[in-house]
Formats: C-alpha cells, structure tokens, sequence
C-alpha cells in the first residue's frame, strides 16, 4: 500500500484506512518526519473533532441564519390555481455538514415549483495547491525548503 491522495500527487495519507481505535501517532527520534506522517495526524484529528461535533448535531442542522422564505407566484393564465413558481430568498448563515458550513446569502428568482420542490445546501470539496496560492510554500529563510511547494 503506498497510500495515495486520491486527487492530489505526490501526496501520502494513512488516515483514511487507519483502524477507528489509532488516536495518535508517535515520531522518532533521529528519523525524519515524513509528510504521511503529518497528513495522517491531521487526518486524524479531523475524524476525532467530525466525532464530536456529530454528539451535538445532525447533518443539515440549522447552527445559525440559514433561514429561507419562499413568496408563491400564481400562474398569471390561472390566478386562482395553485402557485406555479416562487422567489425564494436564502439568508447567510451556518449550516451543520460534517463540522459545520458557512453558507452565503442567495436570492432565487421565478423557481419553478411542481411537485415537490426541496431547498438544501451541498458541500464541495476541493484543494488548493502552492501553484494557485503562494503562501503555501515555505518560509523559512535559509533553509532548504524555503519558498518550494
């Protein structure tokens, strides 16, 4: 097993095939520290923190804002049958998905609304590299990895 990041390359991460009962992992002394290593700490404590926080929430939960109002449009060939369309506005908030999601204010316009018609919100998942964000390679003056990816 050579543990692979399934999207990112040259990247090595044991965490997600960890046995549940792994909390830590120790680093020697006179060896170095490889990035697996420290990919795999982070890995674990983001499942122990996920742990906790689904103690107090469920996915979906409403933590803050978030609220959604939907005004009916009626259809104007038929003004007195059932609304066929609607504006619906979304406030910012905070949205519980995994740990939480900060979630944007959005106005949607004439939606139509046959049927069963459901609001939610889904979480992207995506990774931002040292060739798109500069402050991600080192900076440490002086050492070998100074300014590398």
């Amino acid at each position: 097993m050579d543990f692979e990041h399934p999207e990112l390359e040259n990247v090595r991460d044991r965490s997600p095939t960890a046995p549940a009962n792994r909390i830590r992992v120790e680093f020697i002394d006179g060896r170095f520290i490889e990035g697996a290593e420290l990919n795999e700490v982070q890995g674990l404590i983001e499942r122990n923190i996920t742990a906790v926080a689904k103690m107090s929430a469920a996915n979906g939960d409403i933590l803050e804002g978030a609220g959604i109002k939907v005004e009916l449009i009626a259809d104007p060939a038929a003004p007195n049958g059932p609304a066929t369309h609607a504006n619906i506005t979304l406030q910012a908030g905070k949205v519980f998905v995994d740990r939480g999601l900060e979630v944007e204010a959005a106005y949607l316009e004439n939606v139509p609304i046959s049927g069963q018609v459901s609001v939610g919100v889904r979480k992207l998942r995506g990774y931002v590299t040292s060739g798109q964000d500069e402050t991600l390679k080192g900076i440490a003056e002086g050492e070998p990895s100074f300014n590398e990816p």
